[in-house]
């Protein structure tokens, strides 16, 4: 059977948005979460799930880029994605923000990846109601998944 970290080790990732720059925040980071709330415009909306900060078995990372003109983080575990977002679309490489598994032998949950076309916005949820929400009544399109997190 495939090895899995301890879920114990495993750390949250925060969610916020900013209605200003129509803009979902993910970070596990809990002082650029608080920065973002206190001084950004940016409004806690809690935490979606957790990571791992670091390589575990079966993990992966999830990389996090900055679309600077339309301020758009977006978020993705492919490795293809993140470097033709970075040559093709000039966005901004923000790094790893955590480590996700890759399928859902974990027992984790499917992280949605969906994406506002009108508001230049990512929104990334474990929510099968909010990502329906999303789709059927915010404009949101259904993208997939980023891979497998732990439960909140």
């Amino acid at each position: 059977p495939p090895a899995f970290a301890d879920p114990r080790t495993a750390i949250p990732l925060y969610r916020s948005y900013s209605c200003n720059a129509k803009d979902h925040l993910y970070t596990t980071n809990a002082d650029e979460h608080a920065n973002a709330v206190a001084n950004l415009g940016y409004t806690n909306e809690g935490v979606v799930c957790y990571v791992f900060s670091s390589q575990q078995p079966n993990t992966i990372p999830l990389y996090r880029l900055l679309h600077p003109v339309a301020v758009d983080h977006f978020y993705t575990t492919s490795s293809r994605e993140r470097k033709d977002s970075i040559l093709l679309r000039e966005q901004d490489d923000e790094d790893i923000v955590g480590y996700v598994y890759q399928t859902a032998d974990c027992g984790g949950l499917a992280l949605w990846r969906l994406y506002n076309s009108t508001m230049a916005d990512h929104l990334y949820t474990v929510s099968v109601s909010e990502r329906d929400h999303a789709t059927n009544h915010l404009g949101y399109t259904l993208e997939g998944n980023e891979g497998f997190v732990l439960p909140f």
